[in-house]
């Protein structure tokens, strides 16, 4: 961090704790998934909650109509707040 604030004059840095939990990321990185395709294609993400401020309900419609395309959404459930 103190590289960024002296070489780059950035003073509004904040470092975060990771949010995925280092035994979350062994289980994934032991985990055999079928279902994920590995393909040439372009693939769009969109990472949070799914919620109407996200936009998931367009990324879902965008998604259905490019189908030439992968799309890929990283998140919860819907947010009920």
């Amino acid at each position: 961090m103190l590289y960024y604030k002296k070489n780059l004059k950035c003073n509004d840095i904040h470092l975060f704790p990771p949010f995925i939990s280092s035994n979350k990321l062994k289980l994934f990185n032991e985990s055999k998934n079928e279902n994920i395709n590995i393909s040439n294609k372009i693939t769009f993400c969109m990472i949070g909650t799914k919620n109407y401020r996200k936009g998931y309900d367009i990324f879902i419609n965008v998604a259905k109509e490019l189908t030439e395309y992968n799309f890929l959404w990283i998140g919860d459930n819907y947010d009920n707040n």
